[in-house]
């Protein structure tokens, strides 16, 4: 992802007159009437249409070259931001859902041109971009971005048939919610297989629901799922007992009750049904 705006114009020189400047100028406005947005940039529903930085470059390179102006990068100022954070990795291998670190590079970059006039004549200008990418791309991106947006914004160049501002009212455009940066579980099978890793151990399959709940993002009926995946403690089972036989008439109902509702080991179901085949023995007598 990739943002560039701004073009700030800033005359630092001292001539008598810019009158090569100026033309030239006007001439490269002329000659470049407007862009189109014909690349595709992502996928999905979060694609857009834009503008190649190849596309920009050759056709300024003409226009500008034939009218005796070129253009010289000065300086850059940039800024990084680094995001590290784990996700579940539901293909990993041997077990699925272990833990993965991913990051994310975001690289602003404020950036300072020259235009000059074969006449000697120029004007310094200046650029913002930014870019995100998940390796050391970000910078690329982001001096690209600066550079194509100024040479759009400084000859005035339409590009596309709707603009990218100015056509919604800011009380129009909805804030953007706080999302988590763990990945979601977007498809039933990709939360399928986080649950058959979390029944693949017994002994630990507490552990791993809780290691799912803190660092996946979850829907709640696939919270609810996970929580009743999660077995008894023996604490917890020793008061399921006790409540089962508080009342011998309808322990039967009771045992039935637990099972159905908790999830509990081989060895807990045993207890409690052996409780039910010992009444019936006794009550046979």
């Amino acid at each position: 992802m990739t943002k560039s705006t701004l073009i700030i114009f800033h005359n630092n020189h001292k001539t008598t007159s810019m009158k090569n400047l100026a033309k030239a100028v006007i001439a490269v406005m002329k000659a470049v009437k407007g862009m189109e947005k014909n690349s595709k940039v992502g996928t999905g529903g979060s694609a857009y249409n834009g503008t190649k930085y190849s596309d920009v470059a050759e056709v300024f390179n003409d226009a500008m070259s034939l009218n005796g102006l070129c253009i010289l990068p000065l300086d850059i100022d940039d800024s990084l931001t680094l995001d590290r954070w784990e996700e579940a990795d539901p293909w990993s291998k041997p077990i699925a859902g272990q833990m993965k670190t991913k990051q994310s590079v975001f690289t602003t970059v404020k950036t300072k041109y020259l235009l000059l006039h074969e006449s000697g004549e120029s004007i310094e200008l200046a650029g913002y971009g930014h870019g995100v990418d998940p390796q050391d791309k970000g910078a690329g991106k982001a001096t690209t971005y600066a550079l194509k947006n100024c040479l759009l914004y400084t000859f005035l160049t339409p590009v596309g048939k709707i603009d990218d501002t100015d056509t919604t009212h800011s009380d129009d455009i909805k804030v953007p919610s706080k999302t988590p940066k763990n990945a979601a579980y977007k498809t039933d099978a990709e939360f399928e297989k986080i649950v058959e890793w979390v029944k693949k151990a017994p002994l630990e399959t507490n552990a791993r629901i809780g290691v799912t709940l803190e660092k996946a993002k979850l829907t709640d009926a696939q919270k609810k799922r996970l929580e009743a995946l999660r077995i008894v403690t023996d604490e917890e089972f020793e008061k399921i007992v006790e409540w089962v036989y508080k009342n011998n008439d309808d322990m039967k109902n009771r045992v039935k009750y637990a099972l159905e509702n908790y999830t509990l080991t081989d060895s807990q179901k045993a207890q409690l049904n052996l409780g039910i085949t010992l009444d019936d023995t006794f009550n046979d007598r």
